[in-house]
């Protein structure tokens, strides 16, 4: 269980053998009122920091969310579908959440090794940088509204772990993931001229060629061994 007082994050299971629309209800339906809270602020936040991210908040609006979603790899489409069932959140609210790393993400991870060989992966989690100042906790706005949303996840198949990862609830991407005598994997940015290009093709089905980041790295994770 997440100990929100000290901020750190509990444990949780997700069993890839039940039916996508209800791997994430008992993980995401004790949360409902912190994801509706954070997506609240993440829309209030993100059109004072762009006029493309306005924008692009307009076009979603403006779409058939199903249309959206069920463009989307199914079972992951499943996924925030089930998610948003559980919650009572509005479907096109959890798809937006969903695309919200495409939409503002940073990160930093480093790789270190030790005098003895060994390697540690650490990462940072810089979700919510620039996106509204606390005065009062002098923090960033947006990453106070995620903490309470963070938990470590096992996902299990056939009753055995498959990978590890550390994730917001309601978000079913892999920003974060570990896998026992594999791999460890985090998710950061580097920013190109383009911005939100793709996201906007894809978004107004102009161009759907391209690949959700976080959906990626799941598929990797948990298909690949190396």
């Amino acid at each position: 269980v997440a100990n929100t007082t000290q901020h750190l994050p509990g444990w949780s299971t997700v069993d890839l053998d039940m039916p996508a629309v209800d791997r994430w209800t008992h993980i995401v339906t004790p949360v409902a009122k912190d994801m509706q809270v954070m997506i609240n602020t993440f829309k209030q936040l993100a059109g004072k920091v762009s006029q493309d991210i306005f924008a692009l908040l307009e076009l979603l609006s403006a779409k058939k969310v199903d249309e959206l979603v069920d463009a989307m790899p199914k079972e992951y489409g499943d996924e925030i579908r089930g998610i948003s069932k559980a919650t009572g959140i509005k479907l096109a609210e959890v798809f937006f959440y969903n695309i919200a790393y495409e939409i503002e993400g940073a990160c930093t991870s480093l790789v270190g090794q030790d005098a003895a060989g060994n390697l540690v992966h650490g990462r940072n989690l810089d979700f919510g940088l620039f996106f509204g100042w606390n005065t009062t906790e002098h923090q960033w706005r947006l990453t106070d509204a995620l903490r309470p949303l963070l938990q470590n996840v096992r996902f299990i198949k056939g009753g055995e772990t498959v990978f590890n990862a550390t994730v917001f609830a309601g978000y079913v991407g892999l920003l974060t993931g570990m896998k026992t005598g594999g791999f460890s994997i985090t998710v950061n940015t580097r920013f190109d001229g383009t911005l939100w290009k793709g996201l906007r093709d894809w978004i107004s089905g102009a161009d759907r060629t391209g690949h959700f980041l976080s959906f990626l790295t799941r598929d990797a994770i948990m298909l690949d061994t190396t």
